[in-house]
């Protein structure tokens, strides 16, 4: 019997692309490999606060027009379904940025910080599709379309600044987007 029946959707993306044993051993035995992000969350935050409720087109001139609704909140799935059999297996996870368009579908957006800009979106393909899956079919509330997904890529340009003003990083922003 597994010990988790939440499918979260980062571990879609690190723990099957790692490790597919770990991945096996963290849902039945409860027994997670150690990983450390030191930046993350400090990186996402930010990102996360500058775009609240900002124009889509802030965030990629491709995107279409519309805003962001959402940044770091949590989704949950029904229970997925697997030929025809409801299991006890539930996606949940925490989204970056959720927007919605004027068209009335939503996209979802997630966050990087990296030292170049090369192009990840199929790595990440499989958890930004888990956030959808649990946007269009939620334990509560009313479904969501999700008709757009991709990477908001910030890379590091130039540092400035000195010891008395404090320092600042100029980043670069690239748009990748992700096939549904």
């Amino acid at each position: 019997m597994p010990t988790k029946t939440f499918i979260s959707p980062s571990d879609l993306t690190f723990g099957w692309s790692n490790c597919h044993r770990c991945l096996w051993l963290k849902y039945n035995a409860g027994v997670s490999a150690p990983m450390t992000m030191p930046l993350v969350g400090t990186l996402s935050a930010m990102q996360e606060s500058l775009y609240r409720n900002a124009s889509t087109h802030e965030l990629s001139r491709v995107l279409p027009p519309g805003r962001v609704v959402g940044a770091g909140d949590w989704v949950v799935s029904q229970p997925i379904v697997v030929n025809d059999e409801v299991t006890q297996f539930k996606v949940r996870g925490k989204y970056d940025l959720l927007t919605q368009f004027d068209s009335g579908s939503y996209g979802i957006v997630d966050c990087k910080v990296s030292s170049s800009e090369s192009d990840k979106a199929l790595f990440y393909q499989p958890q930004l599709e888990a956030y959808a899956f649990a946007l269009e079919q939620p334990e509560r509330g009313s479904a969501k379309q999700v008709s757009q997904m991709g990477l908001l890529v910030w890379a590091p340009e130039r540092a400035d600044g000195d010891v008395d003003r404090g320092y600042t990083f100029q980043m670069n922003a690239c748009w990748q987007p992700i096939a549904r």
